[in-house]
């Protein structure tokens, strides 16, 4: 078994991973059905905020079983000549690492950023008798969105710059050393 189909393996694994927490993160909705008639906005609310990242999350995760191939020529680019070394094994590694990595943090801020926005949704509406938030809280959960966002955009950097990065990352731990 070659490093590329490691890779692909990987990713498709991750991809059932996905799969997976999409059915998690649908437990919003089993627990909005369990609302009284007279929380129908609120309701509503969760349903969406429930069926959002789970539709994101079983859509990534088609998308990277369906894709695995693809996916796995972008981290590791076919190399035509064959290297006796192990240094492009260990990049390779690295590459295939810091993609899991990746894919693994986008998918669990996926359902915190969602959770986040539909809180927003409920502190900012007009119509939420039923609850009442300080500007403290509202704050917070800005925070916490941003702080969402921040994490997606890490592991889709490290995602797609897996390759470029374990190259740096070699250079670094070789750097200062004598050969």
């Amino acid at each position: 078994m070659n490093i590329k189909t490691i890779c692909i393996v990987i990713l498709r694994i991750l991809g059932i991973y996905c799969l997976i927490e999409a059915f998690v993160s649908m437990q919003g909705l089993i627990y909005a059905l369990t609302f009284p008639a007279e929380f129908r906005s609120e309701i509503s609310k969760m349903v969406i905020a429930s069926l959002v990242p789970s539709t994101l999350l079983f859509i990534f995760g088609i998308l990277l079983i369906v894709f695995s191939k693809k996916l796995g020529s972008l981290i590791i680019p076919t190399i035509e000549v064959e290297q006796t070394d192990g240094a492009s094994s260990l990049a390779d590694i690295q590459a295939i690492l810091f993609s899991v990595a990746g894919v693994l943090i986008f998918s669990f801020a996926i359902p915190k950023a969602f959770g986040w926005i539909s809180q927003m949704v409920t502190l900012t509406a007009t119509d939420s008798q039923y609850y009442s938030y300080t500007p403290k809280q509202i704050r917070d959960n800005w925070i916490s969105l941003t702080l969402s966002s921040i994490q997606m955009l890490i592991g889709i950097g490290l995602f797609f710059g897996a390759n470029k990065l374990s190259l740096i990352w070699s250079k670094m731990r070789k750097w200062g050393v004598e050969k």
